[in-house]
């Protein structure tokens, strides 16, 4: 028998309970409030700031990096991958 409020969504893309019942409600939060959104924007923050430091603090150890990394960095800032919020939560689950 198939359950209703069973979806086939991913947990990280999950918002809440509110996914269930409210789901067409709240589908255009999904992007920017789910956890794969808080990863997204966690993502494109820590880029910013590892391009910031390596550049204003260029005696820092490990902030003299090639400009493939630099240009690495700032894809991350403008569109971080949607693959980027799997990779962070396999990463989160061992540690």
């Amino acid at each position: 028998m198939h359950d209703p409020l069973q979806h086939d969504l991913p947990a990280v893309l999950a918002l809440s309970p509110v996914d269930g019942r409210y789901r067409a409600a709240t589908e255009p939060l999904r992007e920017l409030l789910s956890e794969a959104g808080l990863i997204r924007e966690r993502i494109r923050v820590e880029a910013a700031w590892f391009e910031y430091l390596a550049c204003a603090l260029p005696q820092l150890p490990g902030a003299r990096t090639s400009a493939a990394v630099h240009e690495c960095a700032r894809r991350l800032q403008d569109a971080p991958p949607d693959s980027c919020a799997a990779a962070v939560k396999g990463i989160e689950t061992r540690i």
